[in-house]
């Protein structure tokens, strides 16, 4: 015959609770199904189950808040590149036909005041050679005095790496400002 360990076997599942009987009797506790115990036990599963859940959720809420800093820190900082990379193809736009004028023409200037005003950037400096100081003329013996300078001083729309202060990094001041600038040899042969 089998032993009373070969007996045992699963005869109730109310309650989310488990039973085994040896010989037909409750073998936990001593406790009949249905009795307070089981309740009691019940209570307590239920309330680790709620402890459970309350850390999770809280695991899931700092996961989320790095990932969401990570993400828009990132975002921002490509912001700020992306914005001065726009700058930079705009000013050596304008620094070619500087090159071929000899000088910063006033309708070059407006353009190019409207095409930053576009992008989001506003002109606050142009430091260069304008027309009516007079054209900067090539000059093969002296290369150096053909050379023209041109720096462009722009003020973003929005402060960027806010998101860096918001976790105790350091944003931009509120002077940030994006510079941008080249120097060519003049091409202009006639005044």
């Amino acid at each position: 015959m089998a032993g009373t360990s070969d007996m045992r076997q699963r005869v109730d599942f109310c309650n989310c609770e488990e039973y085994t009987t040896v010989c037909g009797q409750p073998a936990q506790y001593g406790s009949q199904p249905g009795d307070f115990r089981d309740r009691f036990r019940l209570v307590k599963k239920l309330k680790k189950l709620k402890k459970d859940e309350r850390g999770s959720s809280l695991d899931f809420l700092i996961a989320a808040t790095l990932i969401f800093f990570m993400l828009f820190a990132g975002a921002d900082y490509y912001t700020a590149l992306v914005q001065h990379q726009i700058a930079e193809h705009i000013m050596h736009y304008y620094l070619e036909r500087i090159r071929i004028e000899g000088c910063l023409i006033p309708q070059d200037q407006t353009d190019m005041v409207n095409k930053f005003a576009a992008v989001g950037l506003t002109v606050e400096n142009i430091n260069a050679p304008l027309l009516s100081g007079g054209r900067v003329l090539r000059n093969p013996q002296d290369p150096d005095g053909s050379r023209i300078t041109v720096t462009v001083t722009l003020k973003p729309k929005y402060r960027p790496f806010l998101f860096g202060a918001l976790v105790g990094g350091a944003a931009a001041p509120n002077n940030y400002r994006i510079v941008v600038g080249g120097s060519v040899l003049s091409e202009r042969v006639t005044p």
